[in-house]
């Protein structure tokens, strides 16, 4: 079956989407090639109209939020979706609403003294909100920077390192809180989903009330002196403002004992699913899928 995931424009890669070229070969081992009859839709806010069509299509944890709604009938396997908000959407059952699959991270990757300087406060914003100019405001504001955009071991590393994640990624929340690293909710653009955002929360019994961060516009090219200064001073403003979260915002946890029966029940899914698929036990040894 062949892995359906989002990537962005010219091949910008995102964490959240990229986990699935990382946790699914975990888990379901050998199972991903270019065969296009069978869609495995996982990480991420996919279940919309613009979703491939496919003979079949294979749903594990993905949530809507996103364009219209999918074209969904006798072809589609629904294991189960990201949340509650989903579920309703799609008219499911509450029962289909689990969490967020990329909770499964706890079950492979503990947290442990990760090697090099640890990081008391690290901020990853939104792969879509200039990542590049953030990391310039992260050194000002004597705050670790995580690109959205890095490979996701990379990421992982650096959370591994981080005492307090302040983020606009909302699968860097969810990791972080899988991984146990408290965590405080940012937004930098208005444009950023709060029903993807409340979807998940929920399922893990949070309520999403970000801090507000000023937006960075695209650096324009060429810019006067004048812009150049304003530009300046704006990045200085958002450093102290960003300095100001990390000290006063209240960091976020889920419950262990909740978070710890969803993942329970994505497992319980998986298991459906390769007893229907006639599936050999997890291997620890995982082929390299193919992706679209």
């Amino acid at each position: 079956m062949r892995l359906v995931y989002f990537r962005g424009e010219d091949g910008v890669t995102n964490f959240g989407d990229e986990l699935n070229r990382y946790l699914w070969p975990h888990f379901l081992s050998g199972g991903f090639d270019h065969d296009d009859g069978t869609h495995f839709v996982g990480i991420g806010t996919l279940l919309n109209d613009r979703l491939p069509p496919a003979a079949r299509t294979v749903v594990f944890g993905a949530g809507v939020g996103y364009y219209g709604p999918p074209r969904r009938d006798e072809t589609w396997d629904i294991y189960c979706v990201r949340g509650p908000l989903s579920a309703r959407a799609l008219g499911l059952d509450v029962d289909s609403a689990v969490t967020d699959p990329a909770a499964l991270i706890m079950r492979i990757e503990q947290r442990a003294d990760a090697s090099g300087t640890r990081w008391p406060r690290a901020f990853m914003p939104h792969w879509q909100s200039e990542p590049d100019q953030w990391q310039r405001v992260c050194a000002a504001a004597g705050i670790a920077f995580i690109d959205p955009r890095w490979p996701p071991r990379r990421v992982l590393d650096a959370l591994h390192r981080t005492d307090l994640l302040v983020t606009e990624a909302m699968h860097g929340a969810i990791v972080a809180d899988a991984l146990r690293i408290p965590w405080i909710p940012v937004r930098t653009r208005r444009n950023i989903k709060q029903f993807k955002w409340d979807d998940w929360c929920q399922s893990v019994g949070l309520e999403y009330r970000p801090h507000d961060l000023p937006t960075i516009w695209p650096k324009p090219p060429n810019p006067a002196p004048i812009q150049r200064a304003r530009r300046w001073a704006k990045l200085a403003l958002m450093a102290r403002a960003l300095a100001r979260v990390t000290r006063r915002g209240h960091p976020l946890l889920s419950r262990a004992s909740l978070l710890e029966t969803r993942v329970r029940q994505l497992e319980d899914r998986l298991e459906r699913f390769r007893v229907a698929e006639s599936w050999a036990a997890p291997s620890p040894t995982a082929s390299k899928p193919a992706f679209l």
